[in-house]
């Protein structure tokens, strides 16, 4: 297995445990434990933690989770060319996500002036997400030597 799906799927794990760890605790009402790191319950209760009324946790997972789907089309033996818009898919998503955590993160510094651990674990997972996506993407002829050595 290459370095690149190994950082993928942790990356991808580390995002997925992060922010369904925080729609949990928005959705049961309880703050999220940051265990002396930040402040997780200040920044979840900000109002920069919902977008319509919708937890920015709970479309962080979603996120994550049309990452993970749009990887298991690339590699599962679908033709290259159906692998790469997959690929493509998944890094607008990532790159969209990088951008807005990005966002996110500046908030928390100079306007909350607090910072919440899962919310830092889930701006560098999609950041790294984005980047592994984008070396996926510059190299189109991997998805097809990997199909090909699969066979």
């Amino acid at each position: 297995m290459r370095w690149r799906h190994v950082g993928f799927s942790f990356f991808l794990a580390t995002g997925i445990g992060a922010s369904a760890y925080l729609t949990y605790t928005h959705y049961m009402d309880v703050d999220p434990q940051c265990y002396g790191i930040g402040d997780c319950a200040l920044v979840q209760a900000s109002s920069y933690a919902k977008i319509f009324g919708v937890p920015i946790s709970l479309l962080g997972l979603l996120a994550y989770l049309t990452i993970l789907g749009l990887g298991i089309i690339a590699y599962r033996g679908v033709p290259p060319e159906r692998a790469f818009l997959a690929l493509q898919g998944a890094f607008g998503v990532a790159f969209a996500g990088t951008l807005y955590s990005a966002y996110l993160t500046a908030i928390e510094a100079f306007v909350l002036r607090a910072y919440c651990v899962y919310c830092i674990i889930s701006a560098i997972s999609i950041t790294a997400l984005c980047l592994i996506l984008a070396l996926e993407i510059w190299k189109p002829s991997t998805v097809e030597e990997e199909h090909h050595a699969a066979h």
